[in-house]
């Protein structure tokens, strides 16, 4: 609205402000495909007027309410059964939970990592300043054996 701005359409592009193939500094450009699905599956709940929103499970089934994870909203290209969508959820789910612990635990190791690298710093040096007293007769060795053992228990 309020701008003169050209536009045109071919089998799979619209532009804005522009000509096809002469591209200008404000074009919009918008690519659009069609899909060859003749039959979707869907597992929700479907309005009178043909749009679809997520199917909420009633209290009743003992379900949060103000979460989402009580919501059903699945669409898949095909011809499927209510027991083939929820299963191919599930085994997605499934996929998705093992990515994130993963993560989680690579996360949390760096973390840990990060937290203990001044104590481990510190106990080396420690460790250095226990070595100097190498040269008295026996303290010199457990002090250096203490050393050693509290590096080896920190990293």
């Amino acid at each position: 609205p309020g701008t003169n701005a050209r536009v045109s359409v071919d089998t799979t592009h619209l532009f804005s402000g522009c000509e096809q193939g002469r591209p200008e500094l404000g074009c919009i450009k918008v690519k659009y495909v069609r899909s060859d699905t003749t039959v979707v599956a869907y597992l929700g709940r479907m309005q009178d007027d043909g749009t679809t929103h997520a199917w909420s499970a009633p209290s009743s089934w003992m379900c949060s309410t103000k979460g989402r994870s009580n919501r059903v909203d699945l669409f898949a290209q095909g011809s499927h059964t209510a027991e083939q969508l929820l299963e191919s959820a599930e085994s997605g789910n499934s996929v998705m939970t093992w990515i994130i612990r993963v993560l989680g635990f690579i996360v949390a190791y760096m973390g840990m990592r990060a937290f203990f690298a001044p104590v481990e710093a510190l106990v080396a040096a420690i460790d250095s300043g226990l070595n100097l007293f190498r040269c008295i007769p026996i303290v010199g060795w457990l002090l250096h054996f203490l050393g050693d053992v509290l590096r080896g228990a920190v990293g």
